[in-house]
């Protein structure tokens, strides 16, 4: 009973660090991270005690996991796709942290030559074949001295697109980087709603889709960058800072999604995984389309271990529904894969 007692009280523990907000208690920051190992554990230890048939230790390891629910509950799920009704409009909505579209230094010598940056072109070439309604793009490039990069001009000529881009000047000659919006619909307001350092931002983009507005939010939360650290302690402070903002930010997009007069599809890098307390402040207020249509991890990161994290979301308004949501691992060539659900009103 004691060993039970032992193991449950960590698991509590943990639990209790997703409900506090790590801008008041930064050591929450962590317990999103701990609470795979604990499911993990528990179902291990449940399949122990069930095989021996130690009843009364079955009742622990089941207590924890009923405990952890809402974690599972968003982390892997098994949904199908959504008939469209017969009167029901559709809206499909591309969100793609583009990384840049892997830009190579200004100076170096092959910039301006096509053949050099195959990754970049068939990022472009892909957002252009896949015709959606709504492309929300992070880590955006644009050079529109340069027939490679020049991505805005090109998007709005082949893709037929209206486009938002909050840019960043960071070089000369009109090379920008930012966050865009790209719709096939007219866009009747646009503004910024936060801009942390000109990489991580939130805009927003009200469209006019037939005879109805809605009001689409592309954001980007802030980056972890845990790769300029060294120490551990320095690792740790990290990622605790960064929860700290982004907990920050959340509260910021939501005053701003409570105060849209339009239904609302929200959409980003949100740099946190389902579960977090950042993730609940957003599925507490409006449908995750992942736990809506979604299947499997859902898993947004192109890395060989990491796979299965789902950083990268779509939320919307009650009174639309996700019908279909699809993560794109056919497009290798950002570190993530693009996202696409097909909403219904």
């Amino acid at each position: 009973m004691s060993r039970n007692l032992l193991w449950c009280i960590p698991a509590l523990l943990i639990w209790l660090g997703t409900q506090v907000s790590p801008a008041e208690f930064p050591p929450a920051a962590f317990a999103i991270f701990l609470c795979p190992f604990v499911v993990l554990a528990s179902l291990g230890w449940l399949s122990a005690a069930l095989y021996q048939q130690k009843w009364y230790a079955f009742l622990f390891p089941f207590a924890v996991l009923l405990l952890f629910y809402s974690f599972i509950s968003v982390f892997f799920l098994a949904n199908f796709p959504k008939e469209v009704t017969a009167r029901e409009r559709t809206l499909k909505v591309v969100n793609f942290n583009a990384s840049l579209f892997r830009k190579p230094g200004i100076l170096r010598g092959d910039y301006h030559f096509p053949s050099a940056h195959p990754e970049a072109l068939e990022m472009k070439l892909w957002l252009v074949r896949k015709q959606a309604d709504i492309l929300c793009l992070q880590e955006f490039f644009d050079d529109p001295f340069n027939p490679v990069f020049s991505n805005v001009a090109d998007l709005r000529q082949h893709g037929g697109y209206h486009c938002y881009f909050a840019a960043n000047p960071t070089y000369k000659e009109g090379r920008n980087t930012g966050i865009a919006i790209f719709s096939r619909y007219p866009m009747i307001n646009k503004g910024e709603i936060f801009n942390e350092n000109g990489f991580n931002r939130a805009i927003f983009a009200d469209i006019v889709v037939h005879t109805d507005t809605f009001r689409i939010i592309n954001a980007h939360l802030h980056s972890m960058q845990l790769g300029e650290q060294r120490t551990l302690q320095a690792y740790l402070q990290r990622i605790a800072r960064g929860a700290a903002i982004r907990t920050g930010q959340s509260r910021l997009l939501l005053q701003f999604v409570a105060s849209s007069p339009y239904p609302v599809v929200l959409c980003g890098d949100f740099n946190d995984m389902p579960g977090s307390y950042v993730y609940r402040q957003f599925s507490q207020h409006l449908k995750d389309a992942f736990t809506e249509t979604g299947q499997g991890f859902g898993g947004t990161l192109n890395h060989p271990l990491l796979f299965f994290l789902r950083i990268d979301q779509q939320f919307c308004s009650p009174g639309l529904r996700p019908l279909r949501y699809s993560v794109h691992r056919e497009l290798k060539a950002s570190d993530h894969f693009p996202v696409e659900v097909e909403y219904g009103w």
